[in-house]
């Protein structure tokens, strides 16, 4: 999820808890769920590099949710 209206900068949450958790040494594969791919590709460009930008998925759609939820 991009937005967190309980944290500041409300509209880039996403992007920072990646950016944490690949300065702390996971390569995980890790989803970003939001209403707008377009923009949340945006975003993590601007806030991440392209290393760690690997193993991102940024997606609109519940199937491929879904999917990574189930480790499919």
């Amino acid at each position: 999820d991009m937005n967190r209206e309980n944290e500041q900068p409300v509209h880039n949450a996403g992007a920072r808890l990646i950016k944490q958790l690949r300065q702390l040494g996971f390569q995980t594969q890790c989803m970003v769920f939001t209403s707008s791919k377009r923009k949340g590709d945006e975003i993590m460009k601007q806030e991440l590099s392209d290393q760690e930008l690997k193993n991102v998925i940024v997606t609109t759609s519940t199937s491929d949710l879904r999917r990574f939820v189930n480790f499919q």
